[in-house]
């Protein structure tokens, strides 16, 4: 498991280190209730905010469903890799080869904030910090409970609307989140676009960290079988065996 995360994590984005781990994507308290419909279809682009270019995906959306066919550019391909409302993070074969360089990004990045599929908007700070918490609870050596405990105060996760923007020609809610998930000094801006029920931009540590943006999005029903796992795939993650299924 640990050469699989090496693979797939660049060491230059070790401070995302938690968000990729935390992708057992338990869900938060809004998973117990009935989540808005939601079925899309949308280019996801990825890019450090100091660099011109990046990585540019299309992500297909299910309900709590999430399909990413992220491109390897090195080696000229394609890798699928899923995102299931059970909790599993899978994808083929291919993408434990040592040869699979996702670039400066990274698609287990885009797949946590595309997971987050919230109840209401004017709850996103409760929802998202439930969310948070729920991914902490699910790292192998992540914080004690004291820890935990403290981070349920909200003064300890400090999160404001900050008012709305404009994202993909779509009205989102904005938010200014503390990123403890990513370290105490980290801070996150968030566009939640309420219709989708889907955060259609992050920006971490603005001005100069990592860009995650939808674009290019076709509302409408989208195929049951985008979202069935193939014979070959690999689980990544699964919530229902901590350490994940190791790679054959």
């Amino acid at each position: 498991m640990k050469k699989l995360v090496d693979t797939l994590l660049p060491r230059r984005k070790i401070y995302l280190c938690l968000l990729v781990l935390g992708t057992v994507l338990l869900g938060s308290s809004a998973a117990q209730v009935s989540q808005p419909d939601r079925e899309f279809s949308a280019k996801v682009l990825m890019r450090m905010a100091k660099e011109k270019s990046g990585v540019g995906a299309r992500v297909y959306v299910k309900q709590g469903d999430v399909y990413l066919d992220f491109p390897d550019l090195v080696n000229k391909r394609h890798i699928p890799f899923w995102f299931l409302s059970n909790g599993v993070v899978a994808s083929v074969k291919a993408a434990t080869d040592e040869n699979f360089n996702p670039g400066p990004t990274n698609p287990l990045v885009a797949g946590i904030f595309l997971r987050f599929h919230p109840t209401n908007a004017d709850r996103f700070c409760q929802e998202f910090r439930s969310y948070s918490l729920a991914i902490m609870k699910a790292q192998p050596d992540g914080l004690s409970d004291e820890a935990l405990r403290n981070l349920q105060k909200p003064e300890s996760f400090p999160c404001e609307q900050t008012g709305h923007e404009s994202v993909a020609g779509r009205d989102c809610a904005t938010f200014r989140v503390a990123g403890f998930i990513l370290g105490q000094e980290e801070w996150m801006t968030i566009s939640l676009d309420p219709k989708l029920a889907t955060i259609l931009q992050v920006r971490v540590s603005p001005p100069q960290g990592l860009i995650v943006l939808l674009d290019a999005i076709e509302e409408g029903p989208q195929s049951a079988d985008l979202f069935v796992l193939p014979p070959d795939h690999v689980t990544l993650l699964d919530p229902n065996k901590p350490a994940g299924v190791a790679p054959e």
